[in-house]
């Protein structure tokens, strides 16, 4: 499996095809694939925005059990969806994720400001500042340098439809319609 993921990971990024192909012969070799393998194969999907073959890479990661359970795979997943447009299923990932590292929380906070959905990114952020889990340290300062651009946009968005995101109970902001 180790010569297979090297030579599909080499071509995921410049060649996401070829890397998609390669996947398919390993598979035809009856040739399991480990974490490394989906790590590659969702980073091809990713780059070429081809969701039907990364849907079928995390149907495969399913059946990959507790091997695959690792939030690194679950961030790659969240990643590919919100790249290629599906960001209710980034969404679910996020969710569904046992350890969420400050790469999850980057990769979410950064697709729902990109899609344009200014709350969400205001209370996301809010949790992972009340979040006891989340090491935020240089993390934050990651976050920060990322998401400056971002962030300036959703609360310019949020002040010009007079919804104050850092003003009152969560419950007053949560209700404010942007």
């Amino acid at each position: 499996v180790t010569a297979w993921t090297a030579m599909i990971g080499g071509y995921a990024e410049n060649l996401p095809y070829h890397a998609l192909n390669m996947f398919e012969e390993m598979k035809q070799a009856n040739i399991k694939a480990n974490k490394i393998t989906f790590l590659c194969i969702l980073k091809a999907c990713r780059n070429i925005q081809v969701i039907n073959k990364g849907r079928l890479a995390h149907d495969e990661i399913l059946r990959c059990g507790s091997e695959c359970d690792v939030v690194v795979v679950g961030n790659a997943l969240m990643d590919m969806y919100a790249n290629c447009g599906h960001i209710e299923d980034a969404q679910k990932i996020f969710v569904s994720l046992n350890d969420r590292d400050m790469v999850s929380w980057s990769i979410m906070l950064i697709a729902q400001a990109q899609y344009g959905n200014d709350l969400v990114v205001v209370e996301l952020f809010e949790e992972l500042l009340d979040c006891r889990d989340v090491r935020l340290g240089q993390g934050m300062t990651f976050l920060g340098q990322v998401f400056t651009e971002e962030l300036d946009v959703v609360l310019v968005h949020l002040v010009e439809s007079s919804c104050p995101p850092f003003v009152g109970s969560r419950h007053q902001r949560a209700t404010c319609k942007a």
